[in-house]
């Protein structure tokens, strides 16, 4: 059975490093499902689901943050602002970086595009975590 090589590094940690069958994760405009002998390509990660089916058929569930990937020869390398497990993420947490983020001030684009980007990614998280 071919595989992919999948190495998950945020700034913080290297989050994930091993073998998988396939994955779906967000790009900046859609989702994008990767096998063994895709394409090779560069391209911009948006925020929300990436699931990893290892080769013994479990899955691996993580929410990630912006960032970017590349694959190249079944070898796929995905640099995110961020990562979590989805069983780790806290509805009531999330919900109260949602009321916080909805009460920011705008004054500026800049601002407005802050505050929507953290309001998106709160509420996404809310909703991976079944809340």
């Amino acid at each position: 059975m071919k595989v992919l090589n999948v190495s998950l590094v945020t700034p913080f940690q290297s989050f994930f490093e091993g073998e998988v069958a396939s994955l779906q994760l967000p790009l900046w405009n859609g989702m994008i499902g990767v096998f063994p002998d895709h394409s090779p390509m560069l391209a911009v990660i948006g925020f929300g689901p990436c699931t990893l089916k290892l080769p013994d058929g479990s899955i691996e569930s993580f929410v990630l943050d912006a960032g970017f990937l590349e694959i190249e020869h079944n070898k796929v390398t995905i640099l995110a602002g961020g990562a979590d497990y989805v069983s780790d993420i806290k509805v009531e947490k999330e919900q109260k970086a949602l009321a916080a983020a909805e009460a920011l001030p705008v004054h500026s684009q800049e601002d407005r595009e802050i505050k929507e980007d953290r309001v998106r990614a709160a509420k996404a998280r809310i909703k991976l975590a079944g809340g």
